[in-house]
């Protein structure tokens, strides 16, 4: 990230409500950090450069909101431009697919894993399509496992920069670029 991108620092307080506990993740979009509320619930906060990306950022809350009712979709908390940044406050998620199959012993998943994550990650994919979007970013970052105990077990799909709508709310095909 070059200097110029937004970046907080631990116990920054944004939009007068978002406590920056610690960054979990950069990419070319900006950075994740998980954060608190005033009640110390935490969440999930992705913020971006508002010049660079609030066109990708914008999309993404557009996804998500359609999306959150799907058991495999993170709730969307905030939605915020600034004029030096944007960012989306969202459920708190756990490890990645891709950091969860690493920490594994022999870093594999068993088989009984394995089809239980195929299939969720399938369910996934399809309610997403439901609705009129591909994601376009298919990967095993891109699948997290919930955090808490009631969620531990569930897949989410995440990051949905990337995404384009294929067709219309009435099922109509958009035709390609």
């Amino acid at each position: 990230m070059s200097e110029k991108e937004i970046s907080f620092k631990v116990d920054t307080i944004v939009n007068d409500h978002w406590t920056v506990m610690q960054k979990i993740g950069e990419g070319s979009f900006g950075s994740v950090y998980r954060v608190k509320d005033e009640c110390d619930r935490q969440y999930a906060m992705k913020s971006s450069d508002e010049k660079k990306d609030v066109g990708m950022l914008a999309k993404e809350v557009l996804v998500m909101a359609s999306y959150e009712d799907s058991k495999h979709g993170l709730k969307l908390i905030e939605y915020c431009q600034q004029d030096r940044f944007s960012f989306i406050v969202m459920t708190l998620a756990g490890k990645n697919l891709t950091e969860l199959r690493r920490s594994m012993k022999h870093r594999k998943f068993t088989l009984a894993t394995t089809i239980n994550l195929g299939i969720q990650m399938l369910e996934a994919l399809r309610d997403l399509h439901e609705i009129g979007y591909v994601h376009r970013d298919i990967k095993g970052s891109n699948y997290t496992i919930g955090i808490n105990a009631d969620d531990k077990r569930n897949v989410y799909l995440i990051d949905f920069g990337m995404a384009r709508r294929y067709k219309t709310e009435k099922g109509i095909l958009i035709p390609p670029r």
